[in-house]
């Protein structure tokens, strides 16, 4: 069962929707939440081009979207004025509680519900791997060319960033964001173990970026991230990284001036920068692809706790769980136990180049492009296929038990996106 936009104005208490809210409310504040569940904004504009919408979320984010294609800017953690709306869209990870809302279409990562006046009329499950591709219209509506709701900032906004980009780096070379921040108790607000141990090191992080500074001597390099406020953890990250590789060609976002939310996307957004890295999804790879810039995220391979962890019958983790679908998106899985650096830094390189129309090294771009041991680990788990390498996903294409769960990872996976960038024919 599917959702189309007509089904939901013939449920309109006045058989019409002029007045939308896009309720964005989570047990915890996630950037990467709020990013992936934007794409309902797209489509509510699309399906109701003469409606007004009206956001409500965290103020932290809202003003991402401060643009004027909508309307008012709600605090979500304070608002009460569902009722006033002819639909609510509210889209997040979990079921919510009640709403007073007349008309509301509800989206969760495991299914989805319209109701009216508080009773559920249609509703349906999601049998989606990929989060993004749960919390994409698609999974409701059956239509999945509603694309992202990209953010957008005028000449006048990018300026101020421009020229500081300017006088740090004087010149025409490219710049790189290199992101090292990671989730923590504090922005997790949690301290399960699985949460928050998950993150490359300081020390890490400052061996990938020596080895990129080697492997790209003409590019400069910013290093920070859009760190919430009281994240000491991140604060502290970013300036050890900083620290250890400064030199000319190398400076943080804390000399740009760079540090708030809005700051650090205007900063992405900036002419001169030719894409982002690091291991922070929500403010490396996510609000990248919503800016049309590539990026590359280090994420943690399968490992022992991995598959205890798939294994077992609660939440499944793993690098495929966050992986953003969009093209812009590249995906570097490593292992926590034996951190290869060079690797890392070369799989940028690898990347950064085939977005750039240039032809990498050969034999880094077969491991880029070629590696499907975490998929195919997953697999095995799942489906009983035994085997960690490209031919055991390839075999798993033919059992019809793994058929599904096998074009997802396929279709996240660095060699899909490559192939399906607009204007490669191979």
């Amino acid at each position: 069962m599917n959702v189309p936009a007509e089904a939901l104005t013939s449920l309109a208490p006045r058989g019409r929707i002029n007045r939308i809210l896009w309720l964005h409310r989570t047990d915890r504040w996630y950037l990467g939440d709020f990013l992936r569940h934007a794409s309902w904004l797209h489509w509510a504009r699309e399906a109701f081009p003469q409606a007004e919408i009206d956001l409500a979320s965290h103020p932290a984010y809202l003003p991402l979207y401060a643009d004027g294609r909508f309307g008012q800017l709600h605090d979500s953690r304070s608002f009460r004025g569902e009722q006033a709306y002819d639909l609510v869209i509210e889209p997040g990870s979990f079921e919510p509680g009640p709403s007073p809302a007349p008309l509301r279409l509800a989206s969760w990562d495991a299914a989805w519900s319209v109701q009216v006046g508080g009773r559920a009329v249609m509703q349906g499950r999601k049998h989606e791997l990929n989060y993004f591709r749960a919390a994409h219209p698609g999974a409701v509506t059956g239509d999945r060319s509603t694309t992202p709701t990209s953010l957008s900032f005028g000449s006048s906004e990018l300026e101020p960033l421009n020229k500081a980009l300017e006088a740090v780096f004087p010149g025409e070379g490219p710049v790189v964001v290199y992101n090292p921040s990671a989730s923590n108790a504090f922005t997790r607000e949690t301290g399960v173990h699985k949460e928050v141990d998950n993150s490359l090191t300081p020390a890490d992080h400052i061996g990938i970026l020596r080895h990129l500074l080697t492997l790209l001597p003409d590019h400069h390099f910013v290093i920070g991230a859009a760190v919430k406020r009281g994240d000491a953890v991140n604060e502290s990250v970013v300036t050890t990284v900083a620290e250890a590789v400064a030199g000319e060609s190398v400076c943080s976002t804390v000399d740009l001036g760079a540090t708030s939310l809005c700051d650090f996307a205007r900063l992405l957004a900036a002419p001169r920068i030719c894409g982002t890295v690091g291991s922070g999804t929500g403010t490396n790879t996510h609000l990248a692809a919503l800016l049309d810039r590539h990026a590359l995220s280090f994420e943690r391979g399968c490992d022992e706790a991995m598959l205890n962890n798939w294994s077992g019958n609660g939440f499944q983790m793993g690098s495929f769980r966050w992986r953003n679908p969009s093209a812009h998106t590249g995906i570097h899985t490593m292992s926590w136990a034996r951190r290869d650096l060079l690797g890392a830094a070369r799989a940028f390189v690898v990347d950064h180049a085939h977005v750039h129309g240039h032809e990498p090294d050969p034999s880094h771009a077969a491991r880029h492009y070629g590696d499907f041991t975490d998929e195919a680990a997953y697999l095995g788990f799942r489906h009983g296929i035994p085997g960690r390498g490209l031919e055991a996903v390839l075999n798993a294409l033919e059992d019809p038990r793994a058929q599904a769960t096998a074009r997802f990872l396929v279709e996240d996976s660095n060699l899909h996106k490559l192939v399906s960038r607009p204007g490669r024919s191979t």
